[in-house]
């Protein structure tokens, strides 16, 4: 190999290295410019429990429809017992609350709880969802309606 051929192989490669770092640089500006126009201080949380986790799966299209209400909003998902639901729900540490229509006889009768009984027609199947009334949220209300809107909905406490 003859030393211009080594020349041009150095200049080419760095040519390549320089268009690689200027491709980075523009990437990560405009990766900054993106997290300054959804700050994470304005990002919401929604804290989402089941007892069965299926529920989950059977929610996960309409909470993922969500995003176009607020595209900053995180979802925390958590599977817990019947009982450690109902007392995370009362206290206000879960959002809403997914049960299965087995188990919803086992719901005290509380007047600050909201519910809604939601019909899967892909799945065939009734689940419930429950919310503490006396906590207020507008993301929750948004995807409360964004069910109400998918589902067909049988039975509601809403307000």
């Amino acid at each position: 190999m003859k030393w211009t051929d080594k020349m041009l192989l150095m200049v080419t490669a760095l040519v390549l290295f320089s268009f690689g770092y200027y491709i980075s640089k523009r990437f990560d500006d405009f990766m900054e410019q993106s997290n300054k126009q959804f700050p994470p201080e304005h990002s919401t949380v929604v804290s989402i429990a089941s007892e069965p986790p299926v529920l989950l799966n059977l929610s996960i299209k309409t909470l993922d429809s969500c995003f176009h209400i607020n595209p900053c909003m995180e979802f925390h998902f958590s599977v817990r017992s019947f009982r450690q639901l109902l007392q995370k729900i009362s206290d206000g540490t879960v959002d809403l609350a997914f049960i299965s229509d087995q188990s919803i006889q086992e719901v005290p009768d509380n007047h600050n709880l909201g519910r809604i009984h939601i019909k899967n027609p892909d799945k065939n199947c009734y689940f419930w969802i429950l919310w503490n009334r006396q906590v207020s949220s507008q993301d929750r209300d948004r995807i409360l309606l964004t069910f109400e809107n998918t589902f067909p909905v049988e039975k509601t406490t809403f307000l």
